[in-house]
């Protein structure tokens, strides 16, 4: 199985999660900076979760580790930040 990471976990950063491991063949992680936003998700077996600051080059490089693809729904200005790590 695939693992996507998805940046935001906002509304639309949810619902692209869901919709994802949903359809069966992808693990997600759902990664924000805010515990909050991630609370708010409904769990899943292959959906988890990562409270990390994405400008942290370092620790965004460790949560897209070994993934298949990264997916982007976080704010505008934290696209280079993402781009650059994937």
């Amino acid at each position: 199985m695939r693992r996507i990471v998805v940046i935001g976990g906002g509304k639309i950063g949810g619902v692209i999660a869901q919709m994802l491991v949903e359809s069966g063949d992808y693990a997600v992680t759902l990664v924000d900076r805010s515990p909050a936003a991630l609370q708010a998700v409904i769990l899943h077996p292959r959906l988890s979760t990562c409270a990390l600051d994405v400008t942290d080059a370092e620790a965004l490089d460790a949560a897209l580790t070994g993934a298949f693809a990264v997916l982007s729904a976080a704010p505008f200005p934290l696209t280079g930040a993402v781009a650059r790590a994937a």
